[in-house]
């Protein structure tokens, strides 16, 4: 684990159980055993498990790692919402929603899902559905980091088929040794710490992911104004003080 994740890794894993309804967020590696035994019930004859696991290609391209990042605070309850509609709607014994953050090697689990209901028809439905509306809803996005000779990566919103904030590579490092470009570039064996620190526009983008009402001008504004520290300004934009600044139009009480 880098020391970035080290760091935020402390205060984790952060957790909300309500009888049947499980979610959590963690650094750790998943234990599927784990959140099969919190739906397992006499009550329920059929348990189906979800297992996300990182791939190792993308679009023809070698996978390295993934790095999933997150606004711990709302993905949590977000999390929760979702799993307590699954719940309801199908009729579910119980429901556990786990999702890794952090690191993420090729072969191991991002995300697990496990339900369990009197009968089979409605887990099948549940599990793919809570899979889904996590997927689209969830405050988590990603950065894909490429093995091949391009290098360099991707930070995507934690959605299928959508289009990513390029994090430059090989190429781009070599033409910037030659005085040929400016900026912020990555290095073919950067590191989750190294991915963390990027730069503003990455984190623009990132921003702009879980905040879409908010323009690329304000975003860019509060995040130099915090030198880059997108969770200071994550907190500043989800919370009621900040929301009554945009509507303002100005920025200038931060």
């Amino acid at each position: 684990m880098s020391s970035s994740e080290t760091t935020a890794s402390s205060s984790f894993p952060q957790s909300i159980t309500d009888g049947p309804i499980h979610v959590e967020l963690t650094y750790s590696p998943l234990d599927p055993s784990t959140y099969i035994s919190q739906v397992r019930s006499p009550e329920a004859g059929a348990t189906v498990l979800f297992l996300g696991t990182t791939r190792s290609r993308f679009d023809s391209r070698p996978v390295k790692t993934l790095a999933y990042s997150a606004y711990a605070p709302l993905a949590l309850k977000t999390l929760q919402s979702i799993a307590t509609s699954v719940h309801k709607k199908h009729g579910l014994t119980a429901i556990s929603m786990v999702h890794r953050l952090g690191e993420v090697k090729v072969g191991e689990e991002s995300i697990v899902i496990a339900v369990s209901s009197p009968h089979r028809q409605a887990a099948w439905k549940a599990g793919e559905e809570a899979l889904e509306v996590c997927k689209a809803k969830m405050e988590v996005w990603k950065m894909e980091v490429f093995g091949d000779e391009e290098g360099g990566g991707v930070w995507r919103a934690n959605r299928d088929g959508l289009m990513g904030e390029k994090v430059e590579g090989k190429k781009e490092l070599d033409e910037a040794d030659k005085g040929e470009t400016n900026g912020s570039l990555m290095k073919e064996d950067m590191t989750i710490d190294d991915i963390h620190d990027q730069g503003l526009k990455t984190q623009v983008a990132r921003m702009q992911l879980l905040f879409p009402m908010v323009s690329v001008d304000d975003a860019q504004a509060v995040l130099v104004l915090k030198q880059g520290d997108f969770d200071t300004a994550v907190d500043y934009f989800a919370g009621t003080g900040a929301a009554e600044h945009h509507r303002r139009g100005s920025l200038t009480a931060f």
